[in-house]
């Protein structure tokens, strides 16, 4: 009998400390976890905050800078042949360029702080249909597109990027297929 009284005891000691031992690898398990998620948070905050800083800064440039910047942004996501044409006489193409997948890339840049209109979406289908044929063309701004632009440019392939779309390129993120 005193065998089995200590037997009880001693599986219930051994049963505690199994519990123990599980409730101690939960909070391990689970502490870092939380820790991940906070930072995680944090950065999603950072992100949001740097690129309305970012968007701040590019309204402030000058259309030749934003040009530069643009070939900039190309340039690191693996863009080869990056080449700025802007300025007078660029035939409604700012930058030309070559995508990781090969295909050849014509880019209008409008830093302005109006809308862009379906006009100057069709300035640049006559550029990627002429002097740039062969390449697709891509429109950037720091603002938004009229709703006929939008229209226009989805008749014509060509691909828009606004201001929204700018500012999550500027923190990191790959712009829509542009090849």
């Amino acid at each position: 009998m005193l065998a089995l009284g200590v037997g009880v005891v001693f599986s219930a000691a051994v049963g505690l400390r199994n519990a123990l031992v599980l409730i101690g690898v939960a909070i391990v398990l689970a502490v870092p976890a939380l820790i991940l998620w906070a930072r995680h948070r944090h950065r999603q905050w950072l992100r949001t905050l740097a690129a309305s800083s970012r968007l701040e800064v590019i309204d402030a440039m000058s259309g030749a800078q934003f040009e530069d910047h643009v070939a900039d942004l190309l340039r690191r996501d693996g863009y080869k042949r990056v080449q700025v044409t802007g300025r007078s006489g660029d035939r409604g193409v700012d930058v030309i360029a070559v995508s990781p997948e090969g295909v050849a890339i014509a880019v209008q840049c409008k830093r302005q702080a109006k809308t862009v209109g379906s006009p100057e979406i069709q300035r640049l289908v006559g550029a990627v249909h002429g002097t740039y044929a062969g390449r697709r063309g891509v429109f950037v701004t720091n603002n938004t597109f009229s709703r006929n632009a939008v229209e226009e440019a989805a008749l014509c392939g060509i691909t828009l990027i606004d201001r929204n779309r700018l500012g999550d390129w500027l923190l990191g993120d790959r712009p829509p297929p542009l090849g």
